[in-house]
């Protein structure tokens, strides 16, 4: 099986991903939402980083929270945890 469809398999729109740019800046920028809000998302120059989230803890859950998108982001990090 190649990679494509792999992902495919694991990946769906409401995959929850971090998006980071310039960490440990002060202009650094975490962003946390499923597959498709995070495609439009400007996190700005330079180039960033892009993290598919596994299954969380709920210390995790509570700090991404905290960086989620909007309110249907919370509801969507607390159900990719199960």
């Amino acid at each position: 099986m190649d990679l494509l469809v792999c992902l495919l398999l694991v990946l769906d729109e409401q995959t929850i991903c971090v998006g980071v740019a310039r960490v440990g800046s002060d202009e650094q920028q975490i962003r946390v939402g499923s597959l498709v809000q995070m495609s439009s998302v400007d996190l700005g120059a330079p180039l960033h980083s892009l993290v598919v989230v596994g299954r969380t803890h709920p210390l995790e859950r509570d700090l991404l929270s905290q960086f989620a998108i909007d309110k249907n982001t919370v509801t969507l990090i607390n159900k990719h945890s199960m």
